[in-house]
């Protein structure tokens, strides 16, 4: 008794309060991470506690309790730069896969094989130059072989033309998720219950890393807990607002990116993301083999 006569019935009374809402935060925390177990996306959540020799509810700027999410931050840095390495990689080897089945090489029916029996009825008319069956041949066979040249260059057309399709369908998607991020952020600044915020941020994570799969991002958190995602240093979503990605296509096939703040175009390189995979096979990748195509064809 005499303990409780030196804290003070308030103290007291205001210790018991600050112990109860403690126990309430940990069982409601404990009940989100439960029901979210299976959310991709979720990062768990832990409750943060302390002791204080005040009636203050807010030791070092934060109050007590206080909700955290389970995070690295550095980790999550390095996985978003790998998150966009890997969208490069894969739409690159989907890509190739593409033209690979187009050259069709190595195979009984492709240029490779085409080219060697036209020389090959050269050299039989060249041994039988009087042969008019010889002479067919090689005719035939020129003609396969320029059907097989003219096959595959329709083919790295249609693929480019796709890769155009491709790239709009994903600046696209890109844009309905900048925008989503957005919204989040207006959403995450409102909100005052800290383990809803947490909730809100890590399903924003989570739209962050898909954007990283499309184009290459880096994000950084304010101190209000909202997010800015940004392109080789252009703000594609900063507080409440949020820029535009826009795709350029030239008359060649040539794509290049854009990013359209406050009604001006500034042009950045993906740099990372399924985008970036396209770009280098349509910009590089694709010509080089037209052009290889091009210089042989008879």
């Amino acid at each position: 008794m005499s303990s409780l006569s030196a804290l003070g019935l308030f103290n007291s009374l205001n210790l018991g309060r600050r112990a109860i809402a403690a126990q309430q935060a940990g069982l409601q925390t404990t009940g989100r991470n439960i029901a979210n177990v299976n959310t991709t996306g979720y990062t768990r959540q832990r409750i943060v506690t302390g002791v204080t020799d005040s009636n203050a509810d807010v030791v070092a700027g934060q109050r007590l309790p206080h909700i955290q999410a389970v995070r690295d931050a550095l980790t999550e840095r390095l996985l978003l730069q790998e998150r966009s390495l890997s969208g490069t990689l894969t739409k690159q080897s989907t890509l190739l896969s593409q033209i690979e089945s187009t050259l069709n090489e190595p195979s009984d029916s492709g240029l490779s094989a085409a080219l060697n029996r036209f020389f090959a009825a050269a050299d039989e008319l060249a041994t039988n130059p009087e042969s008019p069956a010889a002479k067919n041949a090689l005719i035939q066979r020129g003609i396969v072989v320029s059907s097989t040249f003219r096959s595959m260059a329709r083919q790295l057309a249609t693929v480019s033309t796709e890769n155009v399709a491709d790239a709009r369908d994903l600046v696209e998607s890109a844009n309905a998720t900048i925008e989503e991020i957005r919204r989040l952020n207006v959403q995450i600044a409102r909100t005052t219950d800290e383990g809803s915020r947490v909730e809100l941020q890590g399903h924003q994570e989570e739209l962050i890393r898909q954007l990283a799969d499309v184009v290459g991002v880096r994000m950084h958190q304010g101190d209000n807990g909202t997010r800015t995602v940004q392109i080789q240093g252009i703000s594609l979503v900063q507080g409440a607002n949020a820029a535009e990605l826009v795709l350029n296509d030239s008359s060649s096939g040539e794509l290049s990116l854009s990013v359209r703040i406050s009604g001006q175009e500034l042009e950045v390189d993906p740099r990372g993301g399924s985008l970036h995979g396209l770009f280098e096979a349509q910009n590089r990748i694709l010509p080089a083999i037209e052009n290889d195509l091009h210089s042989v064809d008879p």
